[in-house]
């Protein structure tokens, strides 16, 4: 292998380094570090010599959730509280969401790694709040209510709604975390919000300027609104299983 391939193979190497790195893939990361560095080694090199390769942008792309493959029912209709979680999983993850008409089907937009993030927290958050308000309410039903149906009232959209405020303040401490651990807050920052930037330009360029209003959450009892702030604490927040769905990629 001639030096000019051996170089080229260290830029290729090294910047599939920095992409794994940059979506938080740590052993991918290592890994690709521990191939340079035995290149290097071998062909007497240093990592001075590896020669710089501008780094072309991620595509957007745009990621229709797999509803079936969480257990999540589609409906004929727009489910308010389902696209207000949407809304608060494409904020955490640098995405922007669309809805389609006349359904609870829900699309994300944004680079690859951060759909795919997206679509499986959507998924699996979407369907735990779905089960586990059902199973307080009829829980509610027995120690409040007396198992009287109509006397909760809107307890499990007060669920719901406490539910994903809960949800979308852990989202944002996961957040200013991991800012702060890069320890320059400003260049984390332009680099988080580049990706949203060019998300929201796509949908811009292909749709227009148009807002998507979501059906406001109840508000309902304060029991209610706590129970479903308890929930959300006991859910892991994760990348776990990302990517699990298959669902297609739409360009």
């Amino acid at each position: 292998m001639t030096t000019d391939k051996v170089l080229d193979k260290l830029s290729k190497l090294k910047a599939m380094a920095e992409g794994e790195a940059k979506i938080g893939n740590a052993a991918a990361a290592e890994a690709f570090a521990e191939a340079i560095n035995r290149l290097l080694l071998q062909h007497e090199l240093s990592a001075t010599d590896i020669p710089t390769r501008a780094a072309a942008e991620e595509p957007i792309v745009e990621l229709r959730v797999d509803l079936s493959a969480f257990g999540v029912k589609r409906t004929g209709v727009r489910v308010g509280w389902q696209e207000a979680l949407a809304r608060v999983v494409a904020d955490a993850h640098l995405c922007k969401f669309l809805v389609t008409r006349g359904s609870n089907t829900i699309t994300f937009v944004g680079t690859h790694a951060h759909v795919a993030v997206a679509e499986y927290a959507f998924g699996v958050l979407t369907s735990s709040a779905d089960r586990m308000s059902m199973a307080a309410r009829v829980q509610w039903w027995k120690d409040s209510c007396g198992g009287q149906h109509l006397a909760s009232g809107n307890f499990r959209a007060a669920w719901l709604t406490g539910f994903i405020e809960r949800i979308a303040e852990r989202f944002a401490e996961a957040r200013r975390s991991e800012v702060r651990a890069t320890g320059n807050t400003s260049t984390a920052l332009i680099r988080l919000e580049g990706a949203l930037v060019r998300a929201q330009a796509y949908v811009d360029d292909k749709f227009g300027k148009k807002t998507i209003h979501s059906a406001k959450l109840g508000v309902g009892s304060w029991e209610g609104r706590k129970a479903g702030r308890a929930a959300a604490d006991k859910i892991q927040l994760g990348q776990k299983g990302v990517g699990t769905s298959g669902a297609k990629l739409l360009r």
